[in-house]
């Protein structure tokens, strides 16, 4: 996997979003989002704004200079929440558009060697797995948008092939934030997932920690078929049970509701 794909691929979705909303009134987008908690136009002032910081962070390692602390993401969140619906809106478009052409003007040797330190996670990563962390944030959030409109919305099958290949390795780190294994009280299961017929088969392996890996293990207690397209959707808490695909199915000891409970939802 490389950075020249993750950002294209970032591109791609930043574009599609884009022109999503350009059929979206005001009252649009001051409604429910696939976020419970959210409008769309609060969706989209977290990618807003999150792609501000995000481009600020980049930029400063980057030139080489320290990077933005908590004081100023704060205040970008500020002054964000004040916005009204339209302003989020146009402010996504912008600020997420100025991020995708920050990551498309780095040379190939800082898509290979740059490193970004980033406060919550415990080592710096490279430029293919900032940009693939977007990447996770927008095609998640944009159907969030689109789902409050289509209740039949999906994730874009080319990202969510991709993100599921990333998650196999360099964002496989995500786990620790979308996964919660407390909530299985030390249970624990390795699970045949089949993706495609009748390849890719994938593995997850649930202990006290969580990883996916990129073939299939030699033992499960259980299986589960699913599209990449819903299986990113689970990941992330949106596969609730009137949004589950035709075909989605388990077998053996762990059900759909459990990995809902081991992945509730970011």
């Amino acid at each position: 996997m490389t950075a020249d794909q993750t950002i294209a691929a970032l591109r791609d979705a930043h574009e599609d979003l884009v022109a999503h909303l350009k059929g979206l009134d005001d009252a649009a987008l001051a409604a429910r989002s696939g976020a419970s908690e959210w409008s769309v136009a609060q969706v989209l002032s977290h990618l807003g704004s999150g792609a501000e910081i995000t481009e600020a962070v980049l930029r400063s390692a980057r030139d080489g200079r320290p990077a933005p602390g908590p004081e100023d993401h704060q205040a970008v969140w500020d002054r964000w929440d004040a916005l009204g619906v339209r302003e989020q809106a146009d402010g996504f478009v912008t600020f997420h558009g100025s991020l995708v052409n920050a990551f498309e003007e780095l040379d190939a040797d800082a898509r290979q060697n740059l490193r970004i330190t980033l406060s919550f996670l415990p080592m710096p990563i490279d430029v293919t797995q900032m940009s693939a962390m977007r990447l996770f944030e927008i095609a998640n959030h944009s159907w969030d948008v689109r789902v409050a409109s289509d209740p039949g919305a999906v994730l874009s099958g080319p990202a969510s092939e991709l993100l599921t290949d990333l998650l196999c390795g360099p964002v496989g780190f995500l786990f620790h934030l979308l996964a919660k294994p407390d909530a299985w009280s030390g249970r624990e299961a390795t699970i045949r997932v089949e993706t495609g017929d009748p390849e890719p088969v994938l593995g997850l392996v649930i202990a006290d920690r969580v990883s996916l890996t990129a073939t299939a293990p030699e033992a499960a207690d259980s299986t589960l078929a699913l599209t990449p397209e819903a299986l990113v959707r689970l990941f992330t808490g949106r596969l609730a049970g009137e949004r589950v695909p035709a075909g989605t199915a388990t077998t053996g000891a762990v059900t759909l509701d459990d990995l809902r409970t081991l992945f509730p939802g970011v």
